[in-house]
């Protein structure tokens, strides 16, 4: 669809040229297969992009919690919490 995701801007901004050039040729790509999304996933993986996005999730899931926290407990407060744990564990 032509959306950059964290991953692939974190990994771009910590690529070199040629692995800038080959990120590039594959989200481009018309005809993009499970092989080529797999290939996808283990440079993005190599350049950090994925850890990187893993924190920034864990980050904003504590902070969001966080903030929940403040209202009093309830059957709502404790469903915000676990849609919150889902997104972090849900398959990645």
């Amino acid at each position: 669809e032509g959306k950059l995701t964290l991953p692939v801007i974190r990994s771009l901004a910590a690529a070199s040229a040629e692995e800038r050039d080959r990120i590039a040729a594959m989200i481009r790509q018309d005809d993009f297969s499970a092989a080529d999304f797999q290939q996808l996933v283990e440079l993005l993986e190599s350049l950090g992009g994925i850890d990187y996005t893993r924190e920034q999730a864990r980050f904003h899931v504590a902070e969001a919690k966080r903030h929940a926290g403040l209202f009093s407990p309830s059957p709502t407060r404790d469903l915000l919490f676990d849609i919150a744990d889902y997104a972090l564990h849900r398959k990645q």
